[in-house]
């Protein structure tokens, strides 16, 4: 996405059907987190905390834990998000807000479309030509994560850890997403996390209107 208002009218088109919702989630935690597709759908809806052991998708008030696909060591790998880094997105109202909508949608939860990572992108496209947009791909969310934290001055080595980068992760960053201002000068106004109020309400406030989120007890 090329700005915040395009990001949230995608996932405000994704919302428009009920087989699609699921995807509209998707696109907006992936664009705040920026994990990658196959990241994003290790996440686990009811995650446990045995012990040490924490799943994927368990969070409390500083921390959301997320797979890594990289391996080290030849071993999967886990991390963790800050859910109080005031630089970056509010992730924890957007996580309440899905576990919601889950929660809501639990009497009919059989019926809804799993994601895969190719059935993703194809919902990203079809939401894409529908509003008239370049076509657009699951990693470009990614990549509009990335392109946030670069356009508020975020050193790209510091960018390259939080996407999980291993080994020299912030050459890649510097060279895939571009390096820091004066290339970014300017564009912290374009890439950003909400819309501007005057122009655009975020996408899930469609969904607060149509009634379909609970509250939880």
């Amino acid at each position: 996405p090329g700005s915040a208002e395009e990001l949230h009218a995608l996932a405000r088109e994704l919302f428009r059907t009920p087989s699609t919702i699921p995807h509209g989630w998707a696109v907006l935690l992936a664009a705040y987190t920026g994990l990658r597709c196959g990241e994003l759908l290790q996440l686990r809806l009811r995650p446990q905390r045995i012990g040490l052991h924490v799943e994927p998708g368990w969070y409390d008030d500083k921390i959301l834990i997320v797979p890594r696909s990289k391996r080290r060591a030849g071993h999967s790998q886990q991390d963790t998000i800050s859910l109080t880094d005031p630089t970056r997105p509010a992730i924890r109202p957007l996580l309440d807000r899905i576990r919601q909508w889950h929660a809501s949608q639990s009497a009919t939860a059989d019926r809804l479309i799993p994601i895969q990572p190719d059935t993703l992108t194809q919902a990203l496209q079809a939401a894409a030509r529908t509003l008239g947009l370049p076509e657009r791909q699951a990693h470009g969310l990614r990549a509009y994560y990335v392109s946030v934290r670069l356009a508020q001055g975020t050193s790209a080595s510091q960018v390259a850890a939080e996407v999980g980068h291993t080994g020299n992760g912030d050459h890649l960053v510097r060279t895939v997403y571009g390096d820091t201002p004066p290339q970014w000068r300017g564009l912290e106004n374009q890439y950003t996390w909400l819309p501007p109020a005057d122009k655009a309400q975020p996408a899930w406030t469609e969904l607060t209107r149509a009634g379909n989120i609970i509250a939880l007890g």
